[in-house]
């Protein structure tokens, strides 16, 4: 298996982290099971080439493996340089891991070269994008699938468990509270984090996680921000984002479930 990484940031490398990443250290123990025959990450600068690589090596020491991986940078014209390294090597599949304003045009790329693809959440910013990228993908009759990887953590498959059993009865509210450190929007996000918020990137986890683990669907949707830490630094973004969402049961509208969203990034 050939498989095309695009991003070397904290997520693909552990840049800004003190470990060597999630996106190459899962394909490194994917490596144990299945055969993968080479790996390239693309990102846009030259800059990013010895991130790869450190990781690379720590992921191959830890693990005990040999993975190969390239490296290859995109420039300042990502997209055409991106096609061109597409119609050179042919991929089975590619991992988008990239911010989050960018994930819709990449994708497109990938899917319009029938290349099975799997993008970090948010699929899109909008709607509309997410929707064209499900049109798309059905067309192409390729495989897409969006990274919420809470799902399989194993508290949180234990509590749906428990909730499909009817162990703790019928869940009538949830309340979540979630927080990263200020070095995120200040250091590793620093050049795109006006383009997005602590909601889109994180709260999104939580929203699926319901989802995932009663099957309700949102029906009514209300959010506020709070601003101040972050624009004082001359971030334009939100400290925190606080939301309510009403679900229903779709097989029994009558049953609704409350849930309330607590995220920030100070």
């Amino acid at each position: 298996m050939n498989i095309l990484v695009i991003g070397a940031g904290m997520y693909v490398t552990g840049r800004f982290s003190s470990g060597p990443g999630s996106v190459l250290a899962t394909i490194g123990e994917v490596s144990k099971s299945m055969r993968i025959d080479g790996v390239t990450v693309v990102s846009k600068n030259d800059s990013s080439r010895e991130d790869v690589f450190i990781a690379v090596s720590e992921i191959n020491t830890i693990l005990e493996i040999g993975l190969r991986v390239d490296y290859e940078a995109l420039g300042e014209n990502s997209i055409e340089k991106l096609k061109t390294i597409l119609q050179k090597k042919e991929y089975d599949c590619g991992i988008i891991a990239l911010p989050d304003h960018l994930h819709y045009d990449f994708a497109k790329v990938l899917i319009e070269n029938s290349i099975h693809c799997l993008v970090v959440k948010p699929l899109t910013p909008t709607v509309k994008e997410s929707m064209e990228l499900i049109a798309l993908q059905k067309n192409k009759n390729v495989y897409g699938v969006v990274d919420l990887h809470k799902r399989y953590d194993q508290a949180n498959l234990l509590i749906k468990d428990a909730i499909q059993r009817g162990q703790i009865g019928k869940p009538q509210y949830v309340t979540v509270e979630y927080s990263q450190r200020i070095k995120i929007p200040t250091i590793a996000f620093a050049k795109w984090v006006k383009l997005t918020n602590i909601f889109q990137y994180l709260g999104v986890h939580y929203v699926d996680m319901i989802y995932f683990m009663t099957g309700y669907h949102p029906e009514k949707v209300l959010a506020v921000g709070t601003k101040g830490k972050l624009t004082e630094l001359g971030i334009d973004t939100y400290d925190s984002i606080h939301a309510l969402i009403i679900w229903k049961n779709p097989g029994n509208e009558t049953e609704k479930l409350v849930s309330q969203f607590s995220t920030n990034w100070i």
